[in-house]
């Protein structure tokens, strides 16, 4: 979610792109204002738009609030402006990059659909892309005990278990933990105002952060193997054998 500023109803027209990288187009617009009493309203701004390249629609909402200026208290060389709030209604899913698996895909458009309307379960689902991160890599749900009976492995040491197998740095793995943490946070969170303090802002970063670590686990590597692949072909075919 983000913070446009714009004037006394004036409808956003700030540049939109589709989530494959693309501009679009305004199809539709439509806004009304709400009047909560005689002194507040609140503005909210529905866009459809059309990809220019891929050709797939999104909805986007613009939500404001403000209040009602007197002749007293308004300026006439500055209207009153409004900081619109921008979430996304409706959007076309989208592929991160080839080199991630189309399961870790899949939860990470949960992550980003579910972001206008619950923050907090985007907590969950950027914690259950850990999950699949793991079972991607083969690691155990359980292993067994002295006595030989299945125990199941928490994530915390599915984690440990992909840090030495994968030989991944501890300052990945940090962010790892991190995401973890506050996936735990908002999946077992007990707090009554827990819904409150996970905003959508604070859910932004959180897929930012998890992007960052597909973007180290996978896409790193699979460029790290293109580029000795194409290193070699390049010696073989330009550097005569002596």
């Amino acid at each position: 979610m983000t913070d446009i500023l714009y004037y006394d109803d004036e409808v956003p027209t700030v540049n939109e792109y589709c989530r494959c990288g693309s501009l679009t187009k305004t199809v539709s617009s439509f806004s009304q204002r709400f009047h909560y009493d005689d002194d507040s309203y609140s503005i909210e701004v529905v866009k459809t738009l059309k990809c220019l390249t891929c050709e797939k629609i999104s909805v986007v909402l613009y939500r404001a609030s403000g209040i009602f200026f007197t002749d007293e208290t308004a300026s006439k060389d500055y209207p009153p402006s409004h900081k619109y709030t921008r979430s996304e209604l409706f959007a076309p899913k989208r592929r991160y990059n080839t080199a991630i698996p189309w399961s870790i895909d899949d939860v990470m458009n949960q992550a980003e659909a579910v972001l206008a309307n619950s923050p907090r379960a985007s907590f969950i689902l950027c914690r259950a892309v850990l999950e699949e991160i793991c079972a991607d890599f083969k690691i155990p749900k359980e292993r067994p005990n002295r006595k030989g009976e299945m125990r199941f492995i928490i994530l915390a040491d599915r984690l440990d278990i992909l840090m030495e197998q994968e030989k991944i740095s501890p300052s990945i793995m940090g962010i790892f933990d991190g995401v973890r943490l506050l996936g735990n946070e908002g999946t077992h969170g007990e707090h009554s105002n827990l819904q409150q303090r996970i905003q959508n802002s604070d859910a932004e970063k959180l897929i930012e952060l998890v992007q960052y670590l597909l973007e180290r686990i996978y896409v790193s590597r699979e460029r790290a193997r293109i580029a000795d692949e194409n290193l070699r072909d390049l010696r073989e075919r330009v550097i005569p054998e002596k």
